[in-house]
């Protein structure tokens, strides 16, 4: 657990991982957000039952980790996880539709954020930005060797997100189910090396993917933002940190 102060509600919160207790504040929490999204919005959101957040608690797939201030739960993230990345495919955490992942190895060990919400009577207090942040610190996320997220293309406030934390954007594809455009994102444990080398600079999300699929088809092409709006991208060469690079680094 540690703590984490709004500035917007000038209160100290708490972060921590969620249990079989918080069920029915978790399920009412997810639904409260989805409900209070724009029609446009709400396919950012993919609906959950019970059993699906129940699995999650009980650690029997994974966890969620939750904020909590004032006594009540106010932003919550799924971690799902370790899989490897068939593992994930499978299960439908991550779409593979032509998707190439080419920076996860098939031994690897992954974990997928999903079903990041957070309280709309709170907005306006970063809690996504919290959230995903004290995700990244618990066992299960930092023992993978990448953590993956799948966001919707038209979502500009979690691709901002995401991208300020880390994340890049490696893959890109029509999701199976609805046929709607959605970025992978991932963060290896070890980071990216950034070659100085850009590809395609001012990429619309929406407007360009076609494009970015394209780009995405290609082996060491990651998305980063060009400017503080994250409405346009620029596409640079990257290398994953290895583990054994890294040792060997510091042997040296």
């Amino acid at each position: 657990m540690h703590e984490i102060v709004l500035k917007k509600a000038n209160v100290t919160a708490t972060a921590d991982l969620l249990s079989m207790e918080d069920l029915s504040a978790v399920v009412a929490l997810h639904n409260k957000t989805i409900a209070a999204l724009p029609e446009e919005s709400k396919r950012f959101v993919l609906p959950q039952n019970e059993d699906y957040f129940a699995d999650l608690l009980s650690g029997f797939s994974g966890a969620v980790v939750g904020i909590k201030a004032k006594g009540e739960l106010v932003a919550q993230i799924a971690v799902a996880g370790e899989l490897s990345i068939d593992e994930a495919v499978e299960k439908k955490l991550i779409t593979k539709n032509n998707v190439s992942f080419h920076h996860v190895l098939s031994e690897d060990s992954i974990v997928v954020f999903k079903s990041l919400v957070c309280d709309p009577d709170w907005s306006g207090n970063d809690l996504g930005f919290h959230t995903v942040a004290a995700a990244l610190k618990t066992p299960l996320v930092e023992s993978a060797d990448n953590i993956l997220t799948q966001i919707s293309a038209a979502n500009i406030r979690s691709t901002n997100m995401f991208l300020s934390r880390g994340f890049g954007i490696v893959a890109a594809g029509y999701d199976p189910i609805d046929n709607l455009p959605r970025f992978v994102f991932q963060k290896p444990l070890n980071g990216f090396s950034f070659v100085p080398n850009i590809i395609a600079d001012a990429v619309d999300p929406i407007t360009d993917f076609p494009a970015i699929m394209k780009l995405t088809e290609r082996d060491a092409l990651v998305g980063i933002s060009e400017d503080s709006s994250y409405t346009s991208l620029s596409f640079l060469e990257v290398k994953r940190i290895r583990k054994q690079v890294l040792q060997d680094i510091r042997i040296a």
